[in-house]
């Protein structure tokens, strides 16, 4: 959701503002031309819903054992599935910022494919990594996916767009 919500804000900033993010990561997230996963339905009953968040592998174990906190947690999951789910793309220009698309090699969710997707979104530079882990590579590997994302926003500040 969060690469979604990233990309309708660069377009805004580019089209109210004139003004270029100097970079756009769009992690394990297929482009948003392409058709948007089943991973279940926000308003599925609570049950069938949750066993479709446990089976994503984000959601940390401790929530699901502790049903205050459970309790408090349903609403915002739902609500973010909601956004995700009902995303309605419009083609639009392409971006000027350079996107950064980052993908889990285990991810049985998006695959390489769908992240090299994201190119036709930008008239700038563009780049693919893959990192070891499923579709929350990210809580595996912190410190590589730091690594990648400093590196490229330092490579658009030394060479320019």
């Amino acid at each position: 959701m969060g690469a979604l919500i990233s990309f309708e804000l660069a377009h805004y900033i580019q089209r109210e503002y004139q003004l270029t993010p100097s970079l756009l990561v769009a992690s394990g997230c297929a482009a948003p031309q392409l058709p948007l996963l089943k991973l279940g339905t926000y308003d599925s009953p609570e049950p069938e819903f949750l066993a479709n968040v446990y089976r994503l592998n984000g959601t940390p174990k401790q929530i699901y054992e502790d049903s205050e906190l459970l309790h408090l947690m349903v609403p915002l999951l739902r609500a973010d599935f909601q956004m995700y789910q009902t995303y309605d793309y419009r083609e639009s220009v392409p971006l000027e910022c350079p996107i950064l698309a980052l993908g889990g090699l285990q991810d049985d969710l998006i695959n390489r494919c769908s992240l090299e997707a994201w190119r036709l979104q930008t008239r700038s530079k563009f780049a693919v990594i893959m990192f070891p882990g499923d579709h929350f590579f990210i809580q595996s590997v912190p410190e590589l996916v730091l690594e990648a994302i400093s590196s490229s926003l330092c490579a658009n500040f030394r060479f320019g767009n």
